[in-house]
């Protein structure tokens, strides 16, 4: 069986029982740390030296039962001041994140711009390229079928060109 969990604390009337249950609640975390589970359990256990902290403990409540509050309430300031101190930075890290990535987002929305520009040069320099290229080639062939048929009807064309001759009426 297992008494883990129960402490007797004995006090004056006129002693505040948030003080004597602040004192258990000490009482209870100095054996947790101190002691296992099998050596809560055996009676014999609890030596000298635990004895000692728990004389130690009865004379820091009985000194100034408020200056452990006041110890507890000023150490959870400082915890939450801590605590709010590691919200702000990481906010503040954050902010810089978002900064950053803002900053890169403009970078990249610039080289966008330049990119679609040289695009659109590079497109119109291939149309340019495209229809010289066709007007060219659409040039050689023309003259390529004029070669051709000035091999075979003479350069003036006289012999593939039949010129009438005018009728003469009698």
């Amino acid at each position: 069986m297992c008494i883990r969990d129960r402490y007797l604390c004995l006090a004056d009337s006129d002693f505040k029982l948030d003080c004597a249950f602040s004192f258990l609640e000490a009482v209870k975390d100095k054996v947790n740390k101190t002691f296992s589970e099998t050596e809560i359990n055996t009676a014999n256990s609890f030596g000298d030296g635990f004895r000692q902290e728990l004389e130690t403990l009865i004379i820091d409540y009985n000194k100034d039962p408020e200056s452990d509050k006041a110890k507890a309430i000023i150490a959870n300031l400082t915890d939450l001041k801590n605590i709010a101190a590691e919200n702000i930075n990481k906010v503040l890290e954050r902010d810089i994140k978002i900064e950053v990535v803002l900053q890169k987002s403009n970078a990249m929305k610039g080289v966008s711009h330049n990119y679609k520009a040289t695009a659109r040069e590079y497109k119109i320099a291939m149309m340019r390229r495209y229809i010289g290229c066709t007007m060219v080639l659409v040039l050689v062939l023309l003259i390529s079928v004029y070669f051709i048929i000035s091999l075979i009807c003479g350069f003036s064309l006289d012999k593939c060109i039949k010129k009438e001759e005018p009728k003469q009426y009698q």
